[in-house]
């Protein structure tokens, strides 16, 4: 009836719409070509000038005058928005292959991931993973020793400068390689006091000084000199090569007026403080200051521009977690919000680097994925009893999320608490050190594996799940296992010293 013809395209023939012929005769043109690439996935240039007889240089020109933004990965040539539609068609299958796992689930991951209960790891390794973390400088220890077996590599590293300690608030510091502090710094620190001023003054002119030089080359008393390094340290504007100094360190005082910053020059005997006064005095300042082993010296940290600091940080979190929600990342009180970090994540998806979608039951929103962990979270390995420290972010276990056995008591991550996991789920908690502990009703099992973790220690419990720990259901396996009363209802594991003959 007219409306369609057939014509002599690339050696073949062809039907088209009878109005197109100008499209086609004598050749091909721009109109044609563009209909091709708005109609079809991923294609070859030289498949396209085969199929409408065109040459390799006449199909290219045609391709980028059809007015449609073509990307292209090495020979194949896409239209963008055809690209977008099979990548969100591609994100969408793989979003509804997720299938949500229970927290318990994903804590034998963790374990595993972050090399807690997997084969031991190098050094770095470990460091690399944990990089940027705030860690309790009370606890410091028991996260990493949960990992590695010895420490003095991680404290020659620091020695040597090639991993920096910087502190984030007081009581709390991270240890991240040289050069890279800028990215995990907080905010620009405020004013600082004048003691302090002085001694940052000094470390900046003359570099970097043991103790014993600041407290020859410094006029600062002792008490003084306590106080500027912790104010300094805490602050994030100096640091120290000894990881020991800084478990040392003190906190800086809060609501109290500054100590004496000169040292007192005795003109007239007759007004010096009594002997035994100033001796007190010096004793005390001496009992809080650090010991003479490291090196101060000021941090030049490197700011990085936003956008890239939120990309960094971004990779870190998940080489970190493997899988990161919302309240796994919030555990840190990272420089960089959620909010900030999701355009970034979102971005790394569509690149096809992770994966996005519900795949923790207990944890909300929308939680991102490396394509490797997707697969370990899903045959996640069995796993004992595991003791962590509460700030550990292997351990999900928090506020929010608690042992079904537990919502009554929100589990605080501080770093005097614990929890005692058994193959994921948590059947323990403990706070102050174990003062205080809460245990699943009749999990004798769970108690022994506690006190077993603590052989030596000394151990003092004085509640257990909310009464005296002499009245609980647990007294007798305590006094078992050679617990004895203390006053008040408390049980005391007395200390076990070990001597050996030579």
């Amino acid at each position: 009836d007219g409306r369609a013809l057939t014509v002599d395209v690339g050696g073949e023939k062809r039907w088209i719409a009878a109005e197109d012929k100008a499209h086609y005769l004598p050749a091909v043109d721009v109109f044609v070509i563009r209909r091709y690439v708005e109609t079809h996935g991923p294609f070859l240039m030289k498949d396209l000038a085969r199929r409408y007889g065109l040459s390799l240089e006449a199909a290219q020109a045609l391709a980028a005058g059809c007015g449609v933004e073509i990307a292209a990965a090495g020979d194949r040539c896409c239209a963008r928005d055809v690209l977008r539609r099979i990548q969100r068609a591609s994100l969408a299958v793989l979003r509804r292959e997720v299938e949500p796992r229970p927290i318990e689930a994903y804590t034998r991951f963790a374990l595993s991931w972050q090399r807690v209960t997997a084969a031991p790891a190098s050094t770095l390794d470990v460091l690399e993973q944990l990089e940027g973390l705030p860690l309790p400088s009370a606890a410091w220890r028991q996260i990493l020793g949960a990992r590695l077996k010895d420490l003095k590599e991680i404290e020659e590293l620091v020695r040597s400068g090639n991993i920096v300690a910087a502190g984030l608030r007081p009581g709390w510091f991270t240890l991240s390689a040289r050069g890279r502090g800028g990215l995990f710094a907080a905010d620009e620190p405020g004013a600082v006091s004048r003691c302090a001023s002085r001694l940052l003054e000094h470390l900046t002119e003359e570099g970097p000084a043991t103790l014993a030089d600041l407290r020859r080359d410094t006029d600062l008393t002792l008490a003084a000199l306590n106080a500027a390094l912790a104010e300094l340290f805490w602050s994030g504007r100096i640091s120290c090569d000894g990881l020991r100094e800084i478990e040392r360190l003190g906190r800086p005082p809060k609501g109290r007026p500054e100590a004496p910053a000169l040292r007192p020059v005795l003109i007239d005997p007759l007004e010096r403080p009594p002997r035994a006064e100033a001796i007190a005095r010096f004793r005390q300042a001496f009992r809080r200051l650090p010991g003479w082993e490291g090196r101060w010296f000021p941090l030049r940290l490197r700011r990085v521009p936003e956008d890239l600091r939120g990309q960094e940080i971004a990779r870190v979190a998940l080489g970190r977690y493997g899988v990161l929600a919302r309240e796994c990342y919030e555990h840190e009180d990272s420089p960089v919000s959620w909010s900030d970090l999701f355009p970034h994540l979102e971005r790394a998806e569509w690149r096809g680097e992770l994966r996005r979608g519900h795949f923790l039951d207990a944890l909300s929103g929308m939680q991102f994925a490396l394509p490797e962990a997707v697969d370990r979270l899903r045959s996640a390995p069995e796993a004992g009893y595991v003791l962590l420290n509460s700030c550990d972010p292997a351990s999900p276990y928090g506020a929010r999320l608690c042992g079904a056995w537990l919502q009554s008591v929100p589990i605080r991550r501080r770093p005097a608490n614990e929890v005692l996991l058994d193959n994921g789920t948590c059947v323990l908690y403990a706070e102050n050190h174990g003062a205080r502990c809460w245990v699943r009703a009749g999990d004798r099992a769970a108690l022994s594996a506690y006190v077993d973790l603590h052989t030596g220690s000394g151990l003092t419990i004085e509640q257990i799940n909310g009464c005296p720990a002499a009245g609980s259901e647990f007294a007798a396996l305590l006094a078992e296992r050679g617990f004895r009363r203390q006053a008040g209802g408390a049980l005391r594991q007395p200390f076990l010293h070990r001597f050996s003959l030579g």
